[in-house]
Formats: C-alpha cells, sequence, structure tokens
C-alpha cells in the first residue's frame, strides 16, 4: 500500500467487488451529479467538448474519494444509464457506453498515476484521458450505426483537442475539489 502524504494511505487495493455500502452510495451520488451537470450546467462556448469541465471534476472527485479499481466504470455506468434513460442522450441507446469508457479510462489512468488524484498533473492527465474515451466511444458508436466516416472525420481533430484540454481543466479541477475535501474529518481517509 503507497501513500498519497504522509500517513494517508492510497486504497488500490481490491476490486469493484470490495466496494462498500458507503462506496456505493458516493459513487451513486456523483453520478447523479454528473447527470445533473450534464443537464443544468452549459457553457456558453461553441466548442466540442465544452461539458467535460464539469462532469469529468465530478468523475475525477467521485475516484479520488473512492480509491479502489472499478469505482470510475461503476460511476460511468450508473451516470450513463441515468443519461440514457432521462433521455438526454437523443442520439441512441448507446448514449451510456460514452459514460462508462470515461469511467474505465479513468481507473485506468488512476492506476498508471500512482492512484493519487489530488496531483494537479495526475487529474489533469485522467481527466484528459477519460474524456477522450468518451470521443472515441462516441466515435466508433457512430460507426457501428452506420453514420458515413468522412462525415465523423471532418472536425475530428479539433474535437480530439478541446476535449483533451476540456477533460484536463476538469480534471484539474477534480483536483483542486479533492484538496479540499482532506480537510473533511473522516470522508478522505476511510477505506
Amino acid at each position: 500500500m503507497s501513500t498519497d502524504s504522509p500517513g494517508r494511505p492510497v486504497h488500490e487495493t481490491g476490486v469493484v467487488w470490495s466496494l462498500t455500502l458507503r462506496d456505493i452510495v458516493l459513487l451513486s451520488l456523483v453520478a447523479a451529479l454528473v447527470t445533473v451537470g450534464t443537464v443544468l450546467v452549459h457553457v456558453p462556448l461553441h466548442i466540442p467538448g465544452k461539458s467535460g469541465v464539469v462532469w469529468i471534476a465530478l468523475l475525477v472527485v467521485g475516484r479520488g474519494l473512492v480509491r479502489k479499481p472499478g469505482a470510475g466504470l461503476l460511476m460511468g455506468l450508473v451516470a450513463g444509464v441515468l443519461v440514457t434513460l432521462i433521455g438526454l442522450g437523443s442520439e441512441s441507446i448507446f448514449t451510456w457506453t460514452r459514460f462508462a469508457s470515461a469511467g474505465l479510462v479513468l481507473d485506468a489512468t488512476t492506476w498508471a498515476v500512482g492512484g493519487d488524484l489530488t496531483k494537479p498533473w495526475a487529474a489533469a492527465l485522467a481527466g484528459a484521458a477519460a474524456h477522450l474515451a468518451k470521443l472515441v466511444t462516441m466515435t466508433v458508436v457512430g460507426l457501428l450505426l452506420g453514420l458515413p466516416a468522412t462525415v465523423m472525420a471532418v472536425g475530428l481533430g479539433l474535437a480530439a483537442t478541446t476535449h483533451a484540454v476540456f477533460g484536463a481543466v476538469g480534471g484539474l479541477l477534480g483536483a483542486l475539489v479533492l484538496r479540499e475535501l482532506r480537510r473533511v474529518p473522516g470522508l478522505m481517509d476511510r477505506p
């Protein structure tokens, strides 16, 4: 077990099956906030990926609070199912895959950077990777549904760049929130 600061263990052991009831409730609440953030928060920019600033930040916060493998995937699945059921993803019934892939990549990237999402560089990298995973998933689903590849390829370079930037900004915001939540007694230091 490694530490993210003196005396604070990073709980990266176990699998998604080792989640406690507290973990599941916390992840479900954050997933619901991701859904609400997707609905209510509209950044007045006409740039692809701008919403990632909000929902990627929330995923990073949730994954930072529950430092167990599979936590990101569970949040992504719950958020994706909620978004799909509410009808926010009007493109197809596969809208849930965008959030699930972002959560999965968030888990993998968090593991790769050592598990500490309070470090700004680690959270920015994890946020950028998770948001790019959403873009890749959208592209793959579009191709599987028969959308013309030429239509999808137009602007994909710009979209990838903006998704990475907005995801990194969301990750940075998540790291800042996690640093403040670290001050709440009993919240971050529980297994």
